[in-house]
Formats: C-alpha cells, sequence, structure tokens
C-alpha cells in the first residue's frame, strides 16, 4: 500500500521540505566492522580521518497523490534516485571526531517528470566516546548532530529548517562480533499543518541498531535496521533494513557494497536501495612507536627522540625542556642584593650570599609574572611573557628606595674611621655612630641635607646633598678624615696650613679646600661663635691699592665657599687688609709667604651649650 498525501492541487509545493531520499552513510575510520547508518563508538587516535563516497540506487515509495480538474492525480515524490553521497571524519582526540555528511543527488524522478542534479541536507555530527574499549566489552557514546537545510526543496532532498539531533551510541565488542544500538530524538521546524495536509518536520524518535562480524582482518559483513517515528502529528517516518559488506584494500583504500529494503510505507523507504562505494583512511597505528615514548610515530614530530613528560609539550613527541632560570640580583653598584625575594606559584625564593636565586623548572610557555622586593629597596617586577627552553641566567639591578644614602669614611691611609654623623635637614635626625667599617646606610627625605662626621684626633668634614624623592639611584657620600689642621683657641679660629690662591687671583688651588672643609666642620660644630671675621693679607710686593683690592677678592671667595658648605652667612664677614698688617718683615721670602695669609678672627661669640 502507498502512503499518499492529500493536497489541493493549487498547493501541490505543500510536501515541499520532506527528503525522501533519506539515506545518509556514516564515514568510519577504516574499521571493516563499521555500519553504514549506525553510529559505533570505537577506539582512535588523534590524526586519524577518512574521505568516502558511496553512490545509491533506490527506487521510491512515496506518491504524491492530489485532485485537479482533470481528476485525481499520482505521482511520485521522489523516484529511481541515483545519488553521491560524501562523508568525512576526523579524530582530533582520543574521545571526539567530527564528521560532515551530504548526499548530491545525481539524477531523480519527481512529481514534475525527470529531474537533474541537486544537494541533499548537510549533516554535522560529532560523536564522543565515554566507554571506550580497548578490544572487547561494553561501548558507549554521544552523538550530538546539526542538519542544514542546504538540500534542494524542489526535488523532496531535505528536511525543512535547521534540523538538531542527539543520540546515545551503545554496543557490545567480542572478538569477532559486534552489536550496536542507536537511540535519539530529531527535530526539524514543523510546517503548519493544512486540511488536506499534514504538518511536514516536528519532532522525531529514532532508533537504529546492528551486527557486525569479521570474517577477516580486513572484511566484514553486517545487517542492521533504522526506524523513525514523529512524536506529535506530522507525516509518517520511513525505516529501512539494510545488508552490506566492507572491507579494506590495503595503502588506506577501502570499499563498501550492500542492498536496502523500505521497512513500511513512508516518505524515504525505499522499495529497494543499492549502494556501493569506496574510500580513503588515514589510521594512526599505535604499535608503530619507534622511540617507546608512548607516541606513535604518525603524531610524533620526533619518531627517534623520546618525548620528555614535563608536562610541556608531552604531545609533540620531542624532548622539549623545561625553563631553568637563574636571576642574579645586583644594586646600583654592581653588589649582590642578599636576602631578596620573590614569590613564584606560591613559593618564595630568596637570594643567597651572591646575590642569586634559581626558580624552579617551569614551563617555558607560562612564562613568568612576579615582583622582586628587599629590605632598603624599591619592589621590580618582573614579567617575562615567556622562557626560553633550558637553563638561562639572567642579572636584573634592583632599584634603592628614593632617597637612599650612603656614608663612606676612611682616613688617609684608606681605613676605616668609625665617625659620628650629625644630619640636618627637613626633618630631624637623631646622631648616628658609623659601624666599625666607617659605613652608614639611610634613607633621608627629599630637601637639602647637611651632613658633619667628626672623629676623636680628625679634622671634622661637612657634606652638602640634595635629594629629590624620586630618584632610585643610591647616592654616596665618600670622604677622608684627615689630622686636624684647624684649631679653636680663645680669639680665633686657628689653621696650620696656609690657604692658597692662584698667582694675583682670587682662585682657590684645589689644596685649599680640605683646610675649608675643616674649617667649615670646626664652625657648624661651634655655633656659639656667632660673628667670625675672615681676614685677607698679602705681602707688600705691588701696589698698595692692588693688594688690598685682591686681599678683599680672595676672602669674599672663602667665604662664599664656606656658606654653600652649610656656615650661616650671617656668621661670616669678609675684611680685606692687603699689605698693612704684616706678621713678619717682608724682606725675605720666608716672611712674605707668612704675611699671604688667611685668617678666621672671633668678633663675637656666646657660651657653647651645654652637652647632653
Amino acid at each position: 500500500m502507498t502512503l499518499i498525501l492529500f493536497l489541493l492541487a493549487q498547493r501541490p509545493a505543500q510536501a515541499e521540505g520532506v527528503d525522501a531520499h533519506h539515506f545518509t552513510p556514516l564515514p568510519t575510520l577504516g574499521e571493516p566492522l563499521g555500519l553504514v547508518e549506525t553510529w559505533r563508538v570505537t577506539p582512535q587516535l588523534p590524526g586519524s580521518f577518512s574521505v568516502s563516497g558511496t553512490v545509491d540506487m533506490s527506487r521510491g515509495n512515496a506518491l504524491l497523490v492530489y485532485e485537479d480538474w482533470e481528476g485525481v492525480v499520482e505521482t511520485p515524490l521522489l523516484d529511481d534516485v541515483l545519488a553521491l553521497n560524501l562523508s568525512a571524519r576526523a579524530a582530533l582526540t582520543p574521545r571526539l571526531s567530527v564528521a560532515l555528511m551530504g548526499p548530491l543527488l545525481l539524477r531523480s524522478e519527481g512529481a514534475s517528470g525527470q529531474q537533474g542534479a541537486g544537494l541533499g541536507d548537510l549533516r554535522l555530527a560529532a560523536p564522543i566516546g565515554l566507554i571506550i574499549p580497548e578490544s572487547k566489552g561494553l561501548a558507549l557514546g554521544v552523538v550530538p548532530g546539526l542538519d542544514l537545510p542546504t538540500g534542494d526543496s524542489t526535488q523532496y532532498a531535505g528536511d525543512p529548517g535547521l534540523g538538531l539531533s542527539g543520540i546515545l551510541a551503545a554496543g557490545w565488542r567480542a572478538e569477532r562480533l559486534s552489536v550496536d544500538l542507536n537511540v535519539g530524538a530529531q527535530r526539524h521546524p514543523a510546517a503548519e499543518a493544512t486540511q488536506s495536509a499534514e504538518a511536514i518536520g516536528g519532532a522525531a524518535l529514532l532508533l537504529a541498531g546492528g551486527a557486525s562480524f569479521a570474517l577477516s582482518p580486513s572484511l566484514g559483513v553486517a545487517a542492521e535496521a533504522n526506524l523513525q517515528r514523529a512524536l506529535g502529528e506530522g507525516i509518517v517516518r520511513p525505516g529501512e533494513g539494510l545488508l552490506s559488506a566492507r572491507g579494506q584494500l590495503g595503502t588506506g583504500l577501502t570499499w563498501t557494497a550492500g542492498a536496502g529494503v523500505g521497512l513500511g510505507e513512508a516518505v524515504g523507504a525505499p522499495q529497494w536501495r543499492l549502494f556501493g562505494g569506496v574510500g580513503y583512511a588515514r589510521v594512526v597505528d599505535p604499535a608503530s612507536d619507534r622511540d617507546l615514548d608512548g607516541i606513535v610515530d604518525d603524531l610524533d614530530a620526533c619518531v627517534r627522540k623520546a618525548e620528555v613528560k614535563n608536562g610541556y609539550n608531552d604531545a609533540d613527541g620531542c624532548p622539549d625542556a623545561l625553563a631553568e632560570l637563574d636571576l642574579t640580583v645586583l644594586n646600583d653598584q654592581g653588589e649582590p642584593v642578599v636576602g631578596a625575594s620573590l614569590s613564584v606559584d606560591g613559593v618564595s625564593l630568596t637570594t643567597d650570599a651572591q646575590g642569586r636565586l634559581r626558580v624552579p623548572p617551569r614551563a617555558p610557555d607560562a612564562g613568568l609574572s612576579t615582583s622582586l622586593s628587599a629590605e632598603g629597596y624599591s619592589p621590580l617586577p618582573i614579567s617575562r611573557p615567556t622562557l626560553s627552553e633550558g637553563p638561562q641566567a639572567e642579572t636584573v639591578t634592583l632599584p634603592w628606595l628614593p632617597g637612599t644614602v650612603r656614608l663612606i669614611v676612611k682616613d688617609e691611609a684608606g681605613q676605616p674611621v668609625p665617625a659620628v654623623v650629625e644630619l640636618k635637614g627637613p626633618t630631624p635626625q637623631a646622631r648616628r655612630q658609623l659601624s666599625a667599617e666607617g659605613r652608614d646606610q639611610l634613607v633621608l627625605g627629599a630637601g637639602d641635607w647637611q651632613l658633619l662626621v667628626s672623629a676623636p684626633g680628625k679634622g671634622a668634614e661637612v657634606r652638602q646633598i640634595k635629594l629629590d624623592g624620586v630618584s632610585t639611584a643610591l647616592t654616596v657620600v665618600e670622604l677622608t678624615l684627615t689630622v686636624p689642621v684647624v684649631e679653636l683657641q680663645a680669639k680665633e679660629v686657628v689653621i696650620t696650613q696656609a690657604i692658597l690662591f692662584d698667582l694675583d687671583a682670587a682662585t682657590l688651588r684645589p689644596d685649599a679646600e680640605p683646610i675649608l672643609r675643616q674649617v667649615a666642620g670646626l664652625l657648624i660644630q661651634h655655633p656659639e661663635l656667632t660673628q667670625v671675621e675672615i681676614q685677607g693679607h698679602t705681602d707688600d710686593q705691588g701696589e698698595a691699592d692692588y693688594n688690598l683690592t685682591l686681599s678683599q677678592a680672595r676672602v669674599e671667595t672663602v667665604r662664599t665657599w664656606l656658606i654653600a658648605s652649610g656656615v650661616d652667612a650671617d656668621r661670616l664677614v669678609a675684611k680685606g687688609y692687603g699689605e698693612s698688617k704684616p706678621i713678619q718683615p717682608n724682606t725675605t721670602e720666608a716672611g712674605q709667604a707668612a704675611n699671604r695669609r688667611v685668617q678666621f678672627v672671633i668678633l663675637a661669640q656666646q657660651p657653647p651649650p651645654k652637652k647632653p
């Protein structure tokens, strides 16, 4: 009995959107026990793939019956079909593969007579293995699918709209026998039913099952059946029984042949169907592993070098090395920073006496993002998006905290002096006693700072520094304390060495500065000396007016130098006397040299402050 679709003569197109071909050979990965239209869960290795083409010839079972002005007309929906069914499949992981299937109708006969070539619906599927036996036992998987409405509706070669499907695939594997069952559902958009036609599309139950038997390792035969049933209103769904054989020809070539008959009368269930095809399958051989690293040669980029399993690129088959970073931490003086620390993956690492630390081996593509810190230093971000493979060394410079000052005090022989330091600046600072190494390191705020350094039996020295509060460079103050050449007496600050100038000039000679530093140091140590006159004297060589002018210029230079060294300007008076106050006769060179002098005469003073 034929399936009858009653349609109005004015609306015979109501049956469009029916897949009257309804044959979709599934792609396999070359196994001879594969079924034609029933999914099987099988072992697979990434890199395996197959392509195939199957030609089928079928005679249709569905008639379109409608009434026009001439009477009742019967015509086949789709008959005498010749189609090429193309399919492809690729394994992405041991559990996941993707498949693409679609028919190309080469010739068919429909309601309007003989039809030319047309495309059927394309189907995308992603078989997922849940339980995959190596050889025997239970197999279980799921197959989500997506039908694209690419079929030519005028040739009844496609279902209406975008279709979704889901299948549960189960099977049992024995030595040569395999039994499989598919249960699932499919849904296409449903066309609205009319008074004279049933609804097309909607949801349907999918059932398929079969058994296959291996006649040899390269040849198998199978019997299977599939069935669809509408869930709700809709046209009768097709069913089909199939007998098939599959084989391998070697070098990856495969073949398929078989026949089918419709189970019942439904659109897409043929009176009979014959099919045959060929394909190519590239199947990764799990037994070929020449370097014995567990990665088959087809997937191994280094077939003669074993993979090192370390969590980095373990799937490429090559002996990739983790990154091993040795970090050396120095300051801007080139000194190792001891005790600098950083955290890597929750582990705290600290530099040793050489300023070195080793980062635990890590994947190069993991990079490194952390921060390096140490007492007295500003934190230094460490950011390396990637690292090189294997051992590598890197040296970094850790910046100081802004305002870091290092004081180094030595004597004339280069030996350390444990001096006392008095600081004067924007914020009060306590006196500091240097260590036996004659060193100290401190952090000061921004501004102008005066450092007065003294030690028993040594002359006091003074230094001026300016800090901006921003720079992370180390400020090094290094000075030498020498035997005192300055002595405080009742009415004068006496110097035991002459302050010398260039000939006929007010320019200080370099050897005058150490003397003036001791003078500045003494004046700063004794703020009770409230008024000191800097006297300048010359010999009687030359004009008296010239000598007077020269002596005044020279003491102005000394006063300016002392003010720049931190002595309050109000305490200093510069007075040039020329040749008017000799202390020895100018008749000899020695007398003239003695008369060319600078003196520091105390004009006013207060009682000295009490020592704490």
